[in-house]
């Protein structure tokens, strides 16, 4: 798995955005939470200036404004998240994949994920106002990106993915597993989600996934190069076997959204 170090520090993450902000030339617009639509956030939170000011200087002109604002966002943490969350369906393609994606919303997309990653770094509470905010598209956002073809993104994604899915989210990362076009670097990430939640596994993802480890299984084959997916899946299943929830429906533990009843045979979104 690819993902990288969970435990990287604020600073660091920052420095690291600080190399890549740079070499911008150019910004996408960010829209505040409020102005979502179909995406929008669903927790209450209070609207914070400061953090729309931040959000705003990311697309100054100057280097020195945008790593101030990067900065500024990092120290604010998880209650920056849900304006940060906002921005995440209109910033990164649902298929990352794709040769149209213009650079500088590539490039801001990457640097949003820098911030978000580092909030999320070693903060349950920061990891539970996530859950609480967030939204099929903010998910699958994040699932096409920890699958794509830009090695930082897919880090931070798949990093973002393993902190915040849980019982509700971990569907759509089946879904993707299911695809028999995603890559060995993207397969490797999912799994490596969907490991970080198998041991508190309810009753209908464990059917969901031990269906997915099936599918992955047949992908793959018995051929060698893919001994790190292989790992992964037996961890996966041992995991999923000491799950004390193993035998309980998400809807009598009140977890049904979004993935009671998941439609694994529509097309991916």
């Amino acid at each position: 798995m690819e993902m990288g170090n969970a435990c990287e520090t604020v600073s660091n993450v920052l420095r690291a955005a600080a190399r890549l902000v740079a070499v911008w030339c150019c910004f996408v617009a960010v829209s505040p939470a409020i102005a979502q639509s179909s995406n929008a956030v669903r927790c209450s939170y209070e609207s914070r200036s400061d953090v729309a000011s931040a959000l705003r200087s990311l697309q100054a002109g100057d280097e020195p404004a945008r790593l101030a604002a990067a900065a500024a966002l990092g120290q604010i943490g998880k209650d920056a998240l849900p304006h940060l969350m906002a921005t995440i369906p209109e910033n990164l393609r649902h298929n990352a994949e794709s040769n149209a994606w213009p650079a500088a919303q590539r490039d801001f997309a990457i640097v949003l994920t820098d911030i978000i990653r580092a909030i999320l770094s070693n903060d349950r509470q920061a990891v539970l106002r996530f859950r609480q905010c967030t939204t099929d598209g903010i998910i699958k956002s994040l699932t096409w990106a920890a699958r794509g073809d830009n090695q930082r993104l897919r880090v931070n994604a798949a990093n973002i993915l393993a902190n915040i899915v849980d019982n509700t989210t971990v569907c759509f990362v089946l879904h993707h597993l299911r695809d028999a076009t995603i890559s060995a670097s993207g397969r490797a990430n999912l799994l490596g989600v969907t490991n970080s939640m198998a041991s508190y596994a309810y009753k209908e993802n464990v059917a969901g996934i031990t269906q997915t480890m099936e599918s992955v299984t047949a992908q793959i084959g018995s051929g060698p190069g893919f001994d790190q997916s292989k790992s992964i899946i037996r961890d996966i299943s041992a995991r999923m076997a000491q799950s004390e929830n193993k035998n309980t429906s998400l809807q009598s533990a009140s977890l049904k959204e979004y993935c009671s009843d998941y439609n694994f045979s529509a097309g991916l979104d």
